[in-house]
């Protein structure tokens, strides 16, 4: 796999080494003139200077140095130093202008020609107020002699230039590369998600399946005890009941052999009064065939003769998995149901549904956040029990909620779902 460097780490990269290549090359120049500045002409703050410079070429080479702007700076005031100070030392512009052409040179990398051309007059014009120029041509005048150099000069603008494009132009390639691979790297991505949302929805699917599977197995081991209770005890009315549920399972298999829906999703146009009433007979075979003393209520608040759509099966399935899982989770001993409208929204209801357990054992220290965040979540896949999953599935299906909390000794389920 190809790495693509951006055109600053290029630059850092080659500075890092320029940077030692000088310090090494100019060694031997080095403690010439520090013997010769030193010993012989006695300038120690010119000898100063340059060691300052020249042990800093080297702190500029390693890894000490982590800022590029801060090299890329450094490295050219360290050129520029060294263009005043040998000028200044020698009285002449000439003899150290070959510094201010590398300084020019570093400044391309990264700089507009304007400013290349700005700091060369500025440097030059600097320089040339404080010296008094000595490397004359015998013959030549002087402002002649400098006006020539100056044009012998101006010719670097050439190399300038073309430093300045080759940057521009790996600066082209480098971006039209970056874009490339970032919208590769955009359509992997979007490939995985999709591939992954997709890997998420079939297990998302199965786990639908495998709920709705209990669900049956759920709805029929119920079944079974109301048959087995009305044979032991010829009671016509659980043989009633239990027929009506062996024609809503049927319903539903049916249902989901024909669309692939769990759930047969037909409504019936009923008032609230009529919705308690269907809902106290399906729930009664669960306290007459209990053995434990299981009971339960279902009340309502509202007497109007409104009708609603309701779809009763989902209804009815819901009381269903709540008794079980309230059994199964708290041992309730009893379930009370209440039902009332809530707001309305054009042409659609909000039905309530709240149910208050009451347990055998003491609710008021039951941490109820893990169901509250699962009923929350839009995920299937992290569902506590079959019961909770199912009943999620549900409320989904009616556009509703669920939100469990502590009363005392007792928990309360908050249900809200819209309806027609």
């Amino acid at each position: 796999m190809n790495v693509v460097i951006s055109p600053e780490l290029t630059i850092d990269s080659a500075l890092k080494k320029a940077s030692l290549l000088v310090f090494l090359l100019a060694s031997p120049a080095y403690f010439i003139g520090v013997y010769r500045n030193l010993f012989i002409d006695f300038l120690p703050v010119h000898v100063a200077v340059l060691s300052i410079v020249w042990i800093g070429f080297y702190f500029l080479s390693s890894r000490i140095i982590t800022s590029s702007t801060f090299r890329f700076y450094s490295l050219l005031i360290a050129f520029l130093i060294l263009f005043f100070v040998t000028g200044f030392r020698n009285q002449s512009v000439i003899i150290a202008d070959f510094w201010l052409v590398i300084s020019c040179g570093l400044l391309a990398l990264r700089l507009s020609l304007w400013i290349v051309f700005l700091v060369a007059i500025a440097s030059t014009a600097g320089l040339y107020l404080i010296v008094d120029e000595r490397f004359i041509f015998p013959g030549l005048d002087e402002n002649l002699h400098i006006a020539l150099h100056s044009c012998v000069l101006l010719i670097s603008f050439v190399l300038y230039s073309a430093v300045r494009n080759v940057v521009s132009n790996f600066q082209l390639i480098y971006e039209t590369q970056v874009g490339a691979n970032t919208n590769l790297i955009e359509k992997n991505k979007k490939s995985y998600l999709l591939a992954q949302e997709a890997e998420e929805g079939r297990e998302e699917e199965k786990q639908r399946l495998k709920t709705a599977s209990y669900s049956f197995y759920s709805q029929i081991s119920t079944l079974e005890s109301i048959i087995k209770f009305a044979e032991e005890n010829n009671d016509q009315a659980s043989f009633q009941n239990s027929t009506e549920r062996m024609k809503d399972i049927q319903s539903d298999l049916l249902e989901f052999s024909k669309s692939g829906k769990y759930i047969n999703s037909q409504t019936l146009k009923l008032t609230i009064s009529d919705l308690a009433y269907v809902l106290e007979n399906y729930l009664e075979p669960y306290a007459r065939c209990c053995s434990d003393g299981f009971c339960y209520s279902v009340t309502f608040e509202d007497t109007s003769l409104d009708e609603f759509e309701i779809p009763i099966r989902y209804i009815k399935l819901l009381a269903h998995h709540l008794i079980q899982h309230c059994k199964e989770n708290y041992q309730a001993r009893e379930l009370k149901f209440n039902i009332q409208k809530g707001i309305k929204a054009r042409s659609m209801q909000q039905l309530k549904l709240n149910v208050f357990v009451y347990s055998i054992t003491d609710l008021f220290d039951t941490d109820f956040s893990k169901l509250n965040r699962e009923m929350e979540s839009k995920s299937y896949l992290n569902s506590i029990n079959n019961h909770t999953s199912f009943i999620k599935i549900l409320l989904r299906s009616m556009s509703g909620s669920l939100k469990v909390s502590s009363m005392g000794n007792t928990a309360r389920y908050d249900m809200s779902f819209w309806v027609d």
